[in-house]
């Protein structure tokens, strides 16, 4: 099955999903990013509102939704803000086996074992325009 997440490039090579930027080298932090980070942290914290409840995340995992319409429904506004800053929607494969925790809004999978289907930008606006 295939599994979307919004991630950014790690400047060290691979992805790293919103909530980890802070703890990692990102290729591209803006002043904007870093703000936009600080509102979503905040907007998703368990502490401000129940509205987003965090889901566990064991070491190397990591979290995705089901669909496009999930990660709209999920990150909402915020979306077009952090691809316009340098994220993208990275796309896995995943064998239901390897999905270990899910909830109402996202699930967990083991990373080792997906393989990353991201159409390139080209193929994406072929996509589009096909």
């Amino acid at each position: 099955m295939k599994v979307y997440r919004l991630e950014f490039p790690h400047g060290q090579g691979g992805y790293v999903g919103p909530y980890n930027v802070h703890h990692c080298y990102v290729a591209r932090m803006t002043r904007e990013l870093d703000s936009l980070l600080g509102k979503l942290h905040l907007y998703h914290s368990p502490y401000v509102s129940d509205r987003h409840p965090p889901i566990h995340v064991p070491d190397g995992h990591s979290v995705a939704v089901r669909s496009m319409q999930d990660l709209y429904r999920w990150f909402g506004g915020f979306l077009p803000k952090l691809l316009k800053e340098g994220a993208r929607v990275g796309v896995y494969e995943v064998d239901e086996e390897y999905i270990v925790e899910e909830d109402e809004y996202q699930l967990a999978f083991i990373r080792e074992f997906a393989k990353d289907v991201t159409p390139s930008p080209v193929e994406g606006d072929v996509l589009k325009t096909g």
